[in-house]
């Protein structure tokens, strides 16, 4: 019986280091985003897609990275 919990535990865990990782990506890919974008001319509109639909989000993305 003790060895099942454990090993329950360990898959608990390896769960949840999955989804922390996969956080960090998404984290590391809109940074990255950011960065690509930093030089642009235009508005601070940037495009930000959920799924099917297209939305645009105002940042001020220069300051935030002067912050940093």
């Amino acid at each position: 019986m003790k060895q099942t919990i454990n090993e329950s535990s360990n898959y608990i865990n390896a769960t949840f280091i999955f989804i922390n990782a996969s956080f960090i990506y998404k984290n590391k890919a809109s940074v990255y985003r950011f960065l690509l974008d930093k030089n642009n001319f235009g508005s601070k509109e940037k495009e930000v897609c959920n799924k099917e639909t297209v939305t645009y989000l105002l940042t001020n993305f220069i300051s935030f990275y002067k912050e940093a």
